[in-house]
C-alpha cells in the first residue's frame, strides 16, 4: 500500500532490545533495507547486519568495552580495528587500524587530549586555563593558535600565512570575519553579518539581504532556493529560483532517510539517496539509485562508539549483492571530526584540513591517482550535501560560512537564547550531533553519544530536584528535548530516573571508596563516561561554591573547573554533573 513518503518497522525480541528495523518508500520507486542487530548475553550490542550481506562484528572484553572489529561482505571478511585500549576512565588511548596503522593517544590528568599519533602523522594539542585549545601543531600542517573572549567563543585563529578574527554580539551573533595574510598584512576577506533587531535571526551578509520564511529560516543562500514543509525541515532546493535540484523527506524520528535528485534543465529524476540509522542515531550508510530506481552504489560507515573507523563504497549488480568494493580507513582529530583518510597500503588518499568552523574543501585525491576518494561525513553528526552545499545535521542544517545553522532550534529556547548559533562559537571544544545544542556534551575521545546522553539525562534529573541555582546558572535548559529515552541507548548504558537524582540504577560500576571519600556506583558511572577524575570531584567539594540541595540532607557544590558534585550528609558522593 503507498505510504506518504518513507517509514520504518522495527522488531523488538526479548527483552526489550531492537533485533532489526526495516524501511520503505515509494514516490518514483520502491525502497526496502533491512538492518539486523545481534547482542550477547550481557544485552551489549555485537552485531550490524547491514543491506547486501554486509555485516560488522564487534568483540568485546570482560568490561564490555570493544576490543576489535571487524567487516564481512559475503564470504569475504576485513579487520577494521583491533588491540584497541582504553585509559581506566573511557578514553581509547590506542588501536590498530586494519590496514596496519597505529593510534596512540596521549592525556593530561583532566583528559584533555595532548597529542596523537597516527601511523607518521602527529597532532599536538594544548589548552588555557579554561581548557580551551590555544594550539594545535599537525606534522601536515603546521601550528594553529587560537584565542578566545571571556565567555569561551573563538575570536581568532592563525596559521603561518593566515589569521582569522571573529567578532560577536551580545548573544553570540558572529557580526564580522575578518581573513587577513600575513605575508602582505592586507586583509584578504571581510565578512559583516547584520540581525533583526528584535531576534538573533540573519538579515544580511555584506549587505545583501538574506530572504526568510515567518519561521526565520533562511529561504535563499548563495544561488540556491529553499523551501521547508510544516514541521520547519529543509525539503526542496532550487538553482537559478525555478529550477529544482533536489527534494528530501524525514521520518517520525527527525531523520533525513530519502533525497531526490533532479537533472536541472529537464527536471527528470536523476537518482535518490536513501540514508540508514542505527538506533542510537548515527548515520551509518546512504544508498544511491539511479532514476529508474536501481540501486547502483553505497557508502557505508562502520563506527567505534562515535569515532567512524572506515568508509565502504560498495557498488551493486543488478540483483542487489556487491560487485565490488572500496574500504577505506578514516582517521579523526580530537572531537571525531575525519581529517586523514588511508587504503589497504598505508596510502593517503584523502585529508580534511578546515578552520575552526569548517571552511574549506576536502582534498579527494592526495596520492595523484586520479580517482577521487569521496568522504562527505564533516564534524560529528553532520553529512555534506552537494545539492544544498551545506552540512545535513540531523534535526538543521548547518552552514560553515557564517558558522551557524539555517534554521532555528526546533526546541526553541530549550538550546540556549541564541536559537541559530552553533555550539556556542567554540567549535573546538565542542560538537552537536543532532543539531540542538545540548551543551554539547559528547566530545570525549572514545566515548559514545549514548553514554554522554546518559549523562545528561542524570544531569537533568539531578536538578530537577537540586534546584533552580544548579539549572539557571549550569545549565540553562540546555538539556531539554535532546534526552533520548533508554531505548537510544547502548543496553549496557544505565539509566536515570527523571526528577529523582538520588534514586537511581546503581549503574555498572560498584560503590567504592577513593582517598577516603564514598563514591556511589552512579557516581563513578557518571564519572567514567565523562573522563572525570575523582581529584576533579574532590576539588568542586573541597574548592567549590556549595549550597544545600531540594532534597533533604544533600548538598550541590559546583567548582570551578565546571563539575558539579551531589552529596549526602555523610559527605558520599551520589551523582557527578560534568561541565
Amino acid at each position: 500500500m503507498p505510504v506518504p513518503s518513507r517509514q520504518q518497522s522495527g522488531v523488538v525480541n526479548w527483552p526489550g532490545l531492537l533485533s532489526s528495523r526495516g524501511w520503505w518508500g515509494v514516490n518514483s520507486g520502491d525502497y526496502y533495507e533491512t538492518l539486523n542487530y545481534g547482542y550477547d548475553a550481557a544485552r551489549n550490542l555485537v552485531q550490524i547486519g547491514y543491506p547486501s550481506s554486509i555485516n560488522l562484528t564487534y568483540t568485546r572484553n570482560s568490561a564490555a568495552q570493544v576490543t576489535g572489529v571487524r567487516l564481512a561482505i559475503g564470504n569475504k571478511t576485513a579487520t577494521l580495528a583491533s588491540n584497541i585500549s582504553y585509559l581506566p576512565f573511557g578514553p581509547v588511548n590506542s588501536l590498530t587500524w586494519g590496514n596496519g596503522i597505529l593510534l596512540s593517544r596521549t592525556y593530561d590528568q583532566d583528559y584533555q587530549l595532548t597529542q596523537q599519533q597516527v601511523g607518521n602523522w602527529q597532532t599536538t594539542y594544548r589548552y588555557d586555563a579554561d581548557s580551551n585549545i590555544s594550539e594545535t601543531a599537525t606534522s601536515l600542517w603546521g601550528a594553529v593558535q587560537y584565542e578566545y573572549d571571556a565567555l569561551g567563543r573563538l575570536t581568532q585563529e592563525q596559521t603561518n600565512s593566515v589569521k582569522k578574527a571573529y567578532s560577536f554580539d551580545a548573544t553570540g551573533n558572529r557580526t564580522q570575519r575578518t581573513t587577513t595574510s600575513l605575508t602582505t598584512s592586507d586583509a584578504t576577506d571581510t565578512q559583516s553579518l547584520n540581525y533583526a533587531s528584535d531576534s538573533n535571526r540573519l538579515t544580511s551578509i555584506n549587505g545583501s539581504t538574506l530572504p526568510m520564511d515567518a519561521a526565520g529560516n533562511h529561504t535563499q543562500i548563495n544561488g540556491r532556493r529553499f523551501t521547508y514543509d510544516s514541521q520547519g525541515r529543509l525539503s526542496e532546493v532550487y538553482q537559478a529560483n525555478i529550477y529544482k535540484i533536489a527534494d528530501y523527506k524525514y521520518n517520525a524520528l527527525g531523520q533525513r532517510i530519502i533525497k531526490r535528485a533532479y537533472v536541472m534543465g529537464s527536471q527528470a529524476l536523476a537518482g535518490t539517496t536513501t540514508y540508514l540509522y542505527d538506533p542510537s542515531g548515527k548515520l551509518i550508510g546512504q544508498t544511491f539509485y539511479d532514476g529508474n530506481g536501481q540501486k547502483t552504489s553505497g557508502q557505508y560507515w562502520f563506527w567505534l562508539d562515535n569515532m567512524p573507523l572506515a568508509q565502504l563504497t560498495a557498488n551493486f549488480s543488478t540483483l542487489g549483492e556487491v560487485s565490488s568494493s572500496k574500504l577505506i580507513y578514516l582517521h579523526v582529530d580530537h572531537l571525531n571530526t575525519p581529517r586523514l583518510a588511508t587504503d589497504s597500503t598505508q596510502a593517503l588518499l584523502w585529508r580534511w584540513n578546515s578552520d575552526a568552523y569548517g571552511v574549506g574543501a576536502p582534498e579527494e585525491d592526495v596520492d595523484g591517482d586520479g580517482k577521487a576518494a569521496t568522504i562527505a561525513l564533516r564534524f560529528p553528526g553532520q553529512i555534506y550535501d552537494a545539492q544544498t552545499q551545506l552540512s545535513y545535521n540531523y534535526y538543521r542544517d548547518y552552514n560553515p560560512d557564517t558558522g551557524r545553522y539555517v534554521q532555528s532550534d526546533p526546541i526553541g529556547l530549550g538550546g540556549g537564547l541564541n536559537t541559530f548559533g552553533y555550539v556556542l562559537g567554540n567549535p573546538l571544544k565542542y560538537t552537536d550531533p543532532k543539531g540542538l545544542n545540548p551543551l554539547a556534551l559528547c566530545f570525549v575521545p572514545g566515548i559514545g553519544w549514548a553514554a554522554c546522553t546518559a549523562t545528561a539525562e542524570a544531569a537533568a534529573s539531578a536538578c530537577a530536584a537540586i534546584g533552580t541555582a544548579v539549572t539557571g546558572a549550569l545549565l540553562g535548559g540546555f538539556f531539554a528535548e535532546e534526552l533520548p529515552n533508554s531505548g537510544d541507548k547502548d543496553a549496557s548504558t544505565p539509566t536515570g530516573q527523571r526528577g529523582s537524582p538520588i534514586d537511581v540504577e546503581s549503574g555498572t560500576n560498584e560503590p567504592t571508596e577513593i582517598d577516603g571519600r564514598e563514591y556511589s556506583g552512579h557516581a563513578l558511572d557518571r564519572m567514567q563516561g565523562r573522563g572525570v577524575p575523582p581529584s576533579a570531584v574532590e576539588d568542586a567539594i573541597q574548592n567549590g561554591k556549595s549550597s544545600s540541595g531540594n532534597t533533604p540532607g544533600t548538598t550541590v557544590h559546583v567548582g570551578s573547573n565546571g563539575v558539579t558534585v551531589v552529596t549526602n550528609s555523610g559527605g558520599r558522593v551520589i551523582t557527578v554533573i560534568p561541565k
